[in-house]
């Protein structure tokens, strides 16, 4: 068992490495085209969708944004939670998000909502990543943050840049599956 734990940390390691260079590879004006139809695709497929209460991620200079998806959903009235991070308890927490400038900067310069309101139960959540494959595996940076709270959402989106989904994302057992995968060129949704 424990070689078997050895080697799949060992290609997760690697996997994280070539997406880095991936995403480093993107230049800016690819990264907000790509941007813009994540956000649209994503805006389309929440149309159809009954929560009001939507879970996103603020981005890091790397990650694929949501920011115009994050302004129409204040607009429609629909509550916005973004994740804070209390990194000396170990837990990742969701609270409201009221508009993309009154924001802090938090554990590794990641901005999060100001801690004005928790939300306690956030049944849809758009979630980053490192890498997705079409089986809802998905590789974060290491960290654990999202595993940990997924499992109360009801509904778990895998969000990134086309280049981000691969064949195959070696996974453990602890790892949250993806119920659906969205990028700026496709939407999966993943079979059980």
């Amino acid at each position: 068992m424990t070689v078997v734990c050895d080697e799949v940390i060992e290609q997760k390691k690697a996997l994280r490495l070539e997406m880095k260079a991936r995403r480093a590879m993107m230049d800016e004006s690819a990264r907000a085209r790509a941007s813009w139809s994540l956000c649209h695709r994503i805006e389309c497929w929440l149309a159809t969708r009954p929560e009001r209460i939507i879970g996103v991620y603020l981005a890091r200079p790397q990650e694929i944004c949501l920011n115009i998806l994050i302004k129409s959903l204040l607009q429609s009235g629909r509550t916005v939670a973004a994740p804070r991070v209390n990194v000396e308890r170990g837990e990742m927490t969701f609270w409201r998000l009221e508009n993309l400038e009154n924001v802090e900067i938090g554990p590794w310069n990641v901005r999060q909502p100001l801690a004005n309101q928790k939300i306690e139960e956030v049944p849809l959540i758009l979630v980053p990543g490192l890498a997705f494959d079409r089986a809802g595996g998905r590789l974060g940076t290491g960290g654990g943050w999202y595993d940990r709270v997924l499992g109360d959402a009801q509904t778990v989106v895998g969000v990134g840049f086309d280049c981000q989904i691969v064949p195959r994302v070696p996974v453990e057992a602890h790892d949250y599956p993806m119920q659906f995968v969205a990028s700026d060129a496709r939407w999966v949704e993943v079979e059980v």
